[in-house]
């Protein structure tokens, strides 16, 4: 019978690449949760650093302005309705948004490029909410011709961290 002579050398590499092996998915498997965790205070320049979420909820929306309409609204659109507005009318809605996350937000109302050209969005200022806590904005529309309730106002509520600046 024959003797299988291994080399010395070769098992001696093979012990340590199964050790490199284990050593990574150990140090890989510990970056996830520690990162999760990571939570960072710079007392010495008045920074802190964290690793969260956002989680903005539309909770109220409403017509602020004289005008007569509906609004209907849910977690993440709204819709609106005006009855009997006169060409150069000016139309303001208050909107509550709630961040459920735990890194501020800032946010705003946006006009779309299929915003039709009989509405306007003449002003619409940020809002910053804070974590776990809501804001309030309001934005307001402009009716430069004859308003049909059938025109969809193609606005969107942009939001990003509250650190980031929006475009």
């Amino acid at each position: 019978m024959k003797k299988i002579v291994v080399n010395k050398k070769a098992r001696a590499r093979g012990w340590k690449v199964l050790a490199l092996w284990i050593t990574i998915t150990v140090a890989l498997g510990l970056v996830g949760p520690g990162m999760a965790l990571w939570d960072v205070q710079l007392p010495a320049i008045g920074l802190s650093t964290n690793i969260g979420n956002i989680d903005p909820v539309l909770t109220g929306f409403e017509i602020q302005s004289d005008e007569e309409g509906s609004v209907n609204y849910t977690a993440d659109s709204a819709y609106f309705l005006l009855e009997d507005v006169e060409p150069g009318s000016e139309v303001t809605f208050r909107y509550t948004l709630q961040n459920d996350g735990s890194i501020p937000v800032i946010a705003r109302v946006e006009a779309g490029p299929d915003m039709p050209d009989e509405i306007s969005l003449l002003e619409s200022d940020s809002i910053t909410v804070d974590a776990e806590d809501k804001a309030t904005g309001e934005f307001t529309l402009q009716v430069n011709g004859d308003y049909d309730d059938t025109y969809d106002p193609d606005l969107k509520l942009v939001y990003q961290q509250w650190n980031a600046p929006l475009d």
